[in-house]
C-alpha cells in the first residue's frame, strides 16, 4: 500500500517480499528511495532472469543453479 515506502525509509529497512508482487515499477521505486529488494521463494528460473533482469538486489530460492 502506499503506506510501505514511507515506513521502510522511516525504520531504515529493506524488503523481503514474495516474488510475485514485485513489478519493474516497484523494483525502482524501493531503490530510487534507498531500499534494497529480496524477492523470495523463486524457484523458476524464468522468473529469477526476469527479476534480474528488473534489478532486483538478492533473490531466495530453493533451487541452486
Amino acid at each position: 500500500n502506499d503506506a510501505l515506502i514511507p515506513t521502510l525509509v522511516e525504520h531504515k529497512m529493506d524488503l523481503d517480499i514474495y516474488w510475485e508482487q514485485l513489478t519493474e515499477e516497484r523494483i525502482a521505486l524501493c531503490h530510487q528511495n534507498g531500499i534494497v529488494v529480496n524477492a523470495w521463494t523463486v524457484d523458476d528460473p524464468g522468473a529469477g532472469e526476469k527479476l534480474a533482469a528488473w534489478g532486483i538486489d538478492y533473490i531466495t530460492s530453493n533451487i541452486l543453479e
